[in-house]
């Protein structure tokens, strides 16, 4: 009798351990899974953003352009309220890139320069990439236009802009 109590104890410990393991499991391939999905929506996400860089540079096919200019912009905005933004250098190999100045600015639907900060930086290297946050206060509804523009060490220009929307009551 004490035989078989023993030997119940041992299967029914048998079945906890292997529906722990089983699930267990289960559970690694559930994170698993979601770390892929991350992983996969981040990659496909900066990619998407690599789309509207502008090249420094005119470049050709043997001799592509260094660096590469981006605005980032989270809108819509809002009239009243501080609308941050990022501008990025991006570089494409080939070693350190150089950039003598980079100009940021913003106008309003009419045409009217917005105060931007900060608005000009110099003697920037990018290794890989530079971002600069930057911030405005939109002053009207509307579509805003910010610009960007660079001077690379060897004279080199680039300029981007990108329109964003700014909407009421904020």
């Amino acid at each position: 009798m004490e035989y078989y109590l023993l030997l119940l104890a041992v299967c029914v410990l048998l079945i906890v351990a292997l529906t722990w393991a089983s699930s267990f499991s289960a559970s690694q391939k559930e994170t698993r899974s979601a770390i892929s999905g991350l992983v996969a929506n981040v990659t496909n996400s900066t990619l998407a953003g690599l789309g509207e860089a502008g090249p420094l540079s005119a470049g050709s096919a043997d001799s592509p352009p260094l660096l590469a200019l981006e605005i980032g912009a989270y809108e819509p905005y809002w009239t009243g309220q501080p609308a941050v933004f990022i501008v990025r250098i991006w570089n494409r190999g080939g070693g350190i890139g150089k950039v003598r100045r980079l100009s940021i600015s913003v106008e309003d639907p009419e045409g009217r320069k917005l105060q931007v900060g900060p608005s000009l930086l110099e003697g920037i290297s990018v290794p890989f990439s530079y971002s600069s946050a930057s911030q405005f206060a939109p002053n009207a509804t509307g579509t805003h236009t910010i610009r960007a523009s660079m001077l690379s060490e060897d004279g080199h220009q680039a300029e981007l802009s990108k329109e964003v929307l700014v909407l009421g009551g904020g």
